[in-house]
């Protein structure tokens, strides 16, 4: 039982990661190749095989496209992630937004509403943002 209980939780943290890269991906109205390659990567470093990663892809696709409510995704997360994974998944939605050069100004605040959810600190955000700027190859400005 304890397994069955382990994997249905595995299934809705990836399931809720899915869909909050996602959220971030179609925030601007554009969904691109690269995009779409890194939530990918991102799925894969979960753990899943092929078919499941496409699976939880098109699961993913699917239930944003109904403009489910955001918050039921997070509520997986903030109980199964710390505070540093919490900052590690901003970062990640960052990378994400990046991975076509820009960040929009629509994929910059569905990134703060959900910072915000998970309580992450303006600090940890601001550098969530500038080490996924700079992992992407964009300048960043020290000031």
């Amino acid at each position: 039982m304890a397994e069955n209980s382990s994997e249905g939780k595995r299934k809705n943290v990836v399931k809720s990661w899915g869909v909050l890269l996602w959220s971030v991906v179609r925030a601007d109205g554009k969904i691109n190749k690269e995009e779409v390659d890194r939530i990918r990567q991102q799925l894969e470093k979960l753990h899943l095989d092929p078919r499941e990663t496409e699976e939880a892809l098109a699961f993913t696709k699917k239930l944003e496209e109904e403009r489910i409510d955001i918050y039921s995704f997070v509520r997986p997360l903030m109980r199964e992630l710390n505070y540093r994974e919490k900052v590690a998944l901003v970062k990640e939605l960052f990378a994400v937004a990046f991975s076509d050069k820009s960040l929009a100004s629509e994929e910059l605040e569905a990134i703060r509403t959900i910072a915000n959810i998970f309580y992450i600190s303006h600090k940890d955000f601001i550098q969530a943002k500038l080490e996924a700027q700079k992992e992407a190859g964009l300048r960043t400005f020290n000031f």
